[in-house]
């Protein structure tokens, strides 16, 4: 089972296994678009654990797992289509983040001054579990995976640091 407070360690070692991969990065032109989209694709679960743990953390989830989870704004797996409560299995981060900005506002600058200073909206909100089935090319070179790394452990500490 998962408790909330494990989505937090989560993150770290998926943040971790990201920078050791970027920090073993030997170029060659085979592989480079196959490293960056593993990259990519793992830098989803950094998302999916911080924001998982600030969502749970604001509703105050104390349950023995999240799969339980169940409260007025938040629900793990939604049962029906009219159900309207925020869905964390969904993995849409651009809306769950919306509840963690209404907790904490002055959140919502910092993380956009994060996106300006790297340049990684369109990324964070384009992210799905799916790219383990695709091919990505949305980096030119390493500087683009470097600053997207930079940004999830930004975001990283940024969140934990504000919940």
């Amino acid at each position: 089972m998962m408790h909330h407070d494990s989505y937090l360690s989560t993150a770290k070692r998926h943040l971790h296994v990201c920078q050791l991969m970027l920090s073993n990065w030997v170029p060659s032109n085979s592989s480079e678009n196959y490293k960056s989209s593993v990259i990519y694709y793992l830098s989803g679960y950094i998302f999916e654990g911080i924001v998982n743990y600030a969502v749970c953390s604001i509703v105050n989830w104390t349950g023995k797992s999240v799969y339980q989870l169940d409260t007025p704004l938040v629900v793990f797996k939604k049962r029906s289509y009219s159900d309207n409560r925020l869905e964390l299995h969904r993995h849409k981060y651009s809306e769950t983040i919306e509840l963690i900005y209404t907790h904490n506002p002055q959140l919502e600058t910092k993380v956009n001054n994060l996106f300006v200073k790297y340049g990684s909206k369109r990324l964070f909100n384009s992210w799905s579990s799916s790219y383990r089935y695709k091919k990505f090319d949305q980096w030119n070179n390493i500087n683009d995976v470097v600053n997207y790394l930079n940004f999830c452990s930004d975001f990283y500490v940024l969140v934990r640091n504000s919940i």
